[in-house]
């Protein structure tokens, strides 16, 4: 199976993902929000959700809940409190 150009993933749910779409290099045509719609209108992002939250490192603010996995758990942002309340930067 060829590569192609690599601009290919999105849309097609039965192509290997291929590239980074947050890379600068991608042209991916993604908002200030690191997101966009689908052809059918559906609003999806591919990182950080920008206004949901600070994502400064000189904040150390813990991050709250952006969203939740279909097993329920609860999906945060970049910083969260360790088992010693300290706050933490995710890697």
């Amino acid at each position: 199976m060829g590569v192609g150009d690599g601009n290919i993933g999105c849309n097609d749910l039965s192509s290997p993902w291929r590239y980074d779409p947050m890379s600068p290099n991608a042209n991916f045509g993604t908002d200030q929000h690191n997101a966009h719609t689908q052809p059918n209108g559906l609003y999806h992002y591919h990182g950080t959700p920008n206004e949901l939250f600070n994502n400064n490192d000189t904040s150390r603010v813990e991050s709250p809940v952006i969203g939740f996995a279909k097993d329920g758990y609860p999906i945060y942002g970049n910083y969260y409190k360790d088992a010693n309340n300290v706050i933490q930067k995710a890697s």
